[in-house]
């Protein structure tokens, strides 16, 4: 083995993108790196899979399943016999993008998966995207 490629950093591929190589450089590499974020968030199987009770999903080969937090089970967490336990707010999938009207579309999405109870945190972030078109 060699230690030296141990010592290597792997590098985004947007970082090789530079104002040498390419006169819209920035614009580019913000859009690669856009690209990637939203190809992650569509093709990852359990974006959207509805976990309760603050249950996290993962992907086991080719199915989503759900960890279960302690005074929780069934296949998605959803059957407890604890009263007014706090649960967190998250996200549900992006709705499809709108058609094309004064220069941007749209996409919008809903805090339901689950919706925050019991004082739970509301999701972060957005629940309204714009692109230019």
């Amino acid at each position: 083995y060699n230690p030296e490629i141990i010592k290597l950093k792997a590098e985004p591929l947007s970082d090789l993108v530079t104002a040498t190589d390419f006169a819209n450089a920035n614009t580019l590499r913000e859009n690669m790196k856009r690209a990637l974020v939203e190809f992650q968030l569509e093709t990852s199987s359990c974006h959207c899979a509805p976990c309760h009770g603050n249950g996290i999903a993962f992907l086991k080969e080719t199915r989503c399943e759900c960890i279960c937090p302690i005074g929780y089970h069934g296949t998605a967490c959803e059957i407890t016999e604890r009263k007014d336990v706090t649960i967190n707010g998250n996200w549900g999938c992006w709705s499809s993008w709108s058609a094309c009207s004064g220069g941007q579309r749209l996409r919008r999405r809903q805090c339901n998966n689950p919706a925050p109870q019991n004082g739970g945190k509301p999701c972060t972030g957005p629940d309204v995207e714009t692109i230019r078109c």
